[in-house]
């Protein structure tokens, strides 16, 4: 797999004169989240990792029943990529429920030698992720797409720190389908190789933004993961109500204006700039011009 001198890029496709992303293959487990090694995983490579480990260690089910039908592969290629863009930016990195849901959909991290600390490394806990670096490397990423111009440049040091051996990597294929096209594929061993290659395709496009209207979501704007240039609702309804919203209060203001309010009353009442108050206020005392202009 080639790699950029500066940094961490993604797979080449067949036409060498462009980078771009492929596909990667990688395997998807029902997690659980153990924090004290109890039989049988008392006899697992990884147990001893628990004395050091406060908050424990993702772990797939089939590792307790070996029937578990919990294994599942994924395929993360350009047309999934916005999925995973929008599934990454919806987790709760705060939350061990929720980070545990993204991974059940997407993967483990695969946390190898040096993405985590040396205890909670990848020889202590084979097949297994810790629990509090899969949060912080989630938390990471997630900061990062908000700022893609810094995006590359502040995990390429990040990286460079532990080492070469945290360099993203995986196995390249050459797949054909039956009808003769060739597709190049990666198989990596965790998802987090996946995120960092993806990096730089996420890098070149605007950065996620939430909903302009405050009242989007009972109060929680989503998030627009890929707006356009100059998209600021996540939908023509919201944008709809939020304009609704803001003539209503406009309205409200300057009748009590007109009523004999003072404008710093009316305008710490319904939460405005008093000077924007007095520019409604000189706006609707023009009188309007009517017929042609000469």
């Amino acid at each position: 797999m080639a790699n950029s001198t500066r940094y961490p890029t993604v797979t080449p496709s067949v036409d060498s004169r462009a980078w771009r992303i492929t596909s990667f293959q990688l395997d998807a487990y029902d997690l659980e989240v153990i924090r004290e090694p109890t039989w049988p995983f008392t006899d697992e490579p990884w147990a001893t990792a628990f004395r050091l480990s406060r908050e424990g260690r993702f772990v797939p089910r089939r590792l307790r029943d070996p029937k578990s039908t919990g294994h599942r592969p994924v395929t993360i290629s350009r047309n999934t990529l916005p999925r995973l863009r929008e599934d990454l930016l919806a987790t709760d990195a705060t939350k061990v429920e929720s980070v545990r849901l993204f991974l059940e959909r997407w993967g483990l991290l695969g946390l190898s030698e040096g993405y985590a600390d040396s205890v909670r490394s990848f020889e202590r806990g084979l097949g297994t992720d810790d629990v509090a670096m899969s949060r912080e490397w989630l938390d990471r990423i997630q900061r990062s797409l908000y700022e893609p111009a810094e995006t590359l440049r502040k995990f390429y040091g990040l990286l460079t720190k532990a080492g070469r051996l945290v360099e993203p990597w995986g196995t390249f294929r050459l797949v054909i389908s039956k009808s003769g096209k060739a597709e190049p594929r990666v198989e990596v061993i965790g998802l987090l190789d996946a995120l960092l290659m993806a990096l730089p395709v996420w890098a070149e496009e605007l950065p996620p933004r939430a909903c302009a209207n405050e009242r989007c979501n009972g109060g929680v704007p989503r998030v627009i993961t890929t707006p356009e240039p100059s998209q600021v609702y996540c939908s023509s309804r919201c944008a709809t109500a939020d304009r609704v919203r803001r003539f209503k209060r406009k309205q409200r203001a300057l009748r009590r204006v007109m009523s004999g309010e003072r404008v710093s009353a009316v305008a710490k009442r319904f939460r405005l700039n008093p000077e924007q108050v007095r520019r409604w206020i000189r706006d609707t005392s023009r009188p309007k011009r009517r017929g042609r202009k000469q």
